[in-house]
């Protein structure tokens, strides 16, 4: 079976670096908007 909290955690961590990368440029918002 998969390890599905490591992957929730590797989905959790690439979302806040994504967040922390494009915050500035406020691409965030749009970045959520799209993923959802």
């Amino acid at each position: 079976m998969p390890n599905y909290f490591d992957i929730v955690c590797r989905v959790c961590i690439s979302r806040h670096f994504i967040d922390t990368l494009f915050i500035d440029t406020g691409l965030s918002s749009l970045l959520h908007f799209y993923l959802r």
